[in-house]
Order: C-alpha cells, then structure tokens, then sequence
C-alpha cells in the first residue's frame, strides 16, 4: 500500500514514512478500501467504456453480449502477438471497410 499511495501523492515512500503517522496511513487504507484507484480500476473503467461501446456497434458471434473483462488484459498473460498474415488481414479489412 506505501507504493500505490506515494504514486498516488507523488512522492517517494521513504518521504510519507518519514512524515506520515501510523494512524493517518491506517486512515488511508480504511479510505481505499472505500474508494479503490489504480491500475485495476483504470483498467475496469476502460473495460466498462469498450464493452459499451462494442454492444452499441452490435453483438459478436454468437449474439453474446461484451463484457468489461472482454477487453481487460490478464496480469501474467505473454502476448501471442500477430502473425504477418493476421496483420495483412487486418489492414486489408480497414482498406475495405474505410
């Protein structure tokens, strides 16, 4: 919690050490369990923006519904990357469709 809060204050953790009382970071914890901020939030709001705008544009394949995990990365998960020919693919479908 000391790294996310100095991100989030823009200081150093050795600085709120020095500086911050056990009782006002126990206060802080209290205060993000209440209210969360960080990359997994970011990444819930982003999933939430994409997944609404995905439904409105109309259902995928099978008519299921986006999900906000849909367009969420997994932590830990490598990257397949794109193929040559996948990426052909993709450009050719822009060109058609743009």
């Amino acid at each position: 919690m000391w790294f996310r809060l100095a991100a989030h204050l823009g200081a150093t953790v050795g600085e709120l050490q020095e500086r911050m009382s056990s009782a006002e970071f126990t206060h802080w914890i209290a205060f993000f369990s209440m209210e969360p901020w960080g990359y997994d939030v970011e990444m819930w709001q982003m999933g939430m923006i994409s997944a609404t705008s995905a439904n409105a544009a109309g259902p995928r394949k099978g008519g299921k519904a986006w999900r906000p995990d849909d367009f969420i990365p997994k932590k830990h998960e490598p990257s397949r990357g794109q193929s040559l020919a996948e990426q052909r693919a993709i450009l050719q479908s822009m060109v058609k469709h743009g």
